[in-house]
């Protein structure tokens, strides 16, 4: 009874139990998209170590630091290269020039003629 993998809940209910019902309310409170999913993943995940489903620890080891990574470094380069080549202005606000690509539209606002104007023709 006392072996330390099985997590003690507050007021004696099962772990399996209110882990359920969190994961319940949380998808739940997501798919109203009332609160940002973000806040409301770490809010319920902040539940799950004070209601003491889980310690810190074993919340801390859970997390894939490999998928952390790889998620950061896609979105470095999202924002490096992505939002910035289709968009119609550069980092300055100055409008952009395309000379060197003739794409059939825009990315960004589906538009030939206002973002290529050069190309665009009529």
């Amino acid at each position: 009874m006392t072996d330390p993998t099985v997590s003690n809940v507050y007021f004696g209910l099962s772990p399996l139990w209110v882990s359920t019902a969190l994961l319940i309310l949380t998808y739940a409170v997501i798919i109203s998209e009332q609160i940002n999913r973000s806040v409301v993943t770490l809010v319920g995940a902040a539940v799950m170590v004070v209601l003491g489903v889980m310690t810190q620890e074993e919340a801390i080891r859970g997390i894939d630091w490999n998928t952390i990574g790889l998620l950061t470094g896609m979105l470095i380069l999202y924002r490096s290269r992505g939002a910035l080549a289709c968009s119609n202005t550069s980092p300055s606000g100055r409008p952009r020039r395309h000379a060197r690509i003739r794409p059939a539209s825009c990315c960004c606002c589906r538009s030939r003629r206002r973002c290529f104007p050069r190309f665009s023709t009529t």
